[in-house]
């Protein structure tokens, strides 16, 4: 694969047969844009400078879905995936269909004899303060379901009004200078600032048989110079 996409094409889905965008060379002056599309392909290694940008084919309307054809190699991948897949025999439970149905959350002593699939684990919502010790008491604010607020949890305690002291934890990708102390409790937590969630690798991306195939970028954006060098 030449050059990742950014994240915002993977909500962009396929369509041979009526794209609207098409993926071209940027001209932006933030980059050192098309004059690098002029030198020897060694030149390019390891540089920054080329930016790629998806614009309009036709005039699109407004609500209508963006379209990008992700070119005939990828659609080849996809027969081919279609013909042989077969479901996965493993069962997946999937953490929203779960919370949807629950009223109240298992605490790890209730989770020993009756737990959770393996896939799910408990989250919390909490504006954690390093300044603020632990015990800490849980509190209403503005944001408070963002997501840079979700961390994960281990309920320790349920109340008989459904109020909840938990253990809050780390992200597994969190910076050390937002590191949760270890045992660190907040009490009087609401039972909506608390969802059952996939753990970390266990969406359905991440299942052994799902689809995978990089979206193709058109031969002709590329100099017939960088062609067949093989």
């Amino acid at each position: 694969l030449f050059f990742p996409y950014a994240t915002t094409v993977n909500l962009i889905n396929h369509s041979g047969k009526k794209p609207n965008v098409r993926v071209q060379w940027s001209d932006t002056r933030l980059h050192y844009g098309k004059s690098l599309l002029e030198k020897p392909l060694e030149h390019v290694y390891n540089r920054n400078g080329l930016l790629m940008e998806l614009v309009a084919i036709r005039d699109i309307e407004e609500g209508e879905e963006i379209l990008l054809d992700y070119g005939e190699d990828w659609v080849t991948a996809w027969k081919r995936h279609v013909r042989w897949w077969v479901a996965d025999k493993s069962i997946h439970q999937y953490a929203h269909n779960i919370h949807e149905e629950v009223k109240f959350i298992r605490t790890e002593a209730e989770q020993m004899s009756t737990p959770y699939p393996d896939n799910i684990r408990t989250t919390c919502y909490f504006a954690f303060r390093p300044n603020v010790p632990s015990p800490a008491q849980w509190n209403l604010e503005n944001g408070i379901n963002e997501f840079k607020n979700l961390y994960p949890c281990r309920v320790m305690q349920r109340s008989e009004d459904n109020l909840y002291t938990v253990e809050i934890l780390n992200k597994e990708t969190v910076g050390k200078k937002a590191s949760i102390p270890l045992g660190y409790v907040v009490t009087s937590v609401p039972f909506q600032a608390i969802r059952l969630d996939d753990k970390l690798r266990t969406s359905d991306q991440q299942l052994r048989n799902v689809f995978r195939h990089e979206i193709g970028i058109p031969d002709d954006i590329f100099p017939q110079s960088w062609k067949d060098l093989v």
